[in-house]
């Protein structure tokens, strides 16, 4: 595994590529509240705090985080994955493989 790679949980993350969609990625979240983009442990220390506290003030935000977690024990990660990449194709080069 190089240096760009980085294996969470079943899923080969392209980190070079995620680094230059972060951005895309937090607006994403802020934009669609409803839906919780499931990378939050890749982001950046300060996309994170800010991620953390958008899930905590935002009603909206906090019922698609819980369903995440709830579906992340039933599905599990990778599945979580895929159905959002399949959802949303234009983030699909920050994943590299499912194991």
């Amino acid at each position: 595994m190089s240096n760009d790679e980085q294996f969470f949980q079943g899923v080969v993350f392209n980190l070079k590529n995620f680094k230059k969609i972060e951005d895309e990625l937090y607006n994403f979240q802020v934009e669609h509240p409803e839906e919780c983009v499931p990378l939050i442990p890749f982001f950046s220390t300060e996309y994170t705090n800010k991620l953390n506290e958008f899930y905590v003030s935002n009603m909206v935000a906090a019922k698609s985080f819980d369903d995440y977690m709830f579906n992340v024990r039933i599905k599990g990660f990778p599945t979580l994955m895929r159905e959002f990449i399949m959802k949303h194709p234009e983030f699909s080069d920050i994943v590299i493989s499912f194991d």
